[in-house]
């Protein structure tokens, strides 16, 4: 989390991942669109396919 909070692409992926799971923190549609968006942003190109996946099926776009 240090990491995303700091400004690491990939770290931010990760975190969104982690959201997306549930893997080491509660599971949360509406964070993990958050950091995959802000993983996306800084162009990492794994977190720009997982917010395309979250826009595809509608997961915490809300």
């Amino acid at each position: 989390m240090k990491a995303a909070e700091q400004g690491h692409a990939e770290s931010k992926h990760d975190l969104g991942r982690m959201y997306y799971t549930g893997e080491g923190v509660l599971q949360n549609d509406k964070e993990s669109f958050k950091w995959f968006r802000k993983a996306a942003e800084q162009g990492c190109a794994r977190g720009q396919v997982n917010l395309g996946v979250c826009y595809f099926q509608g997961i915490g776009v809300s």
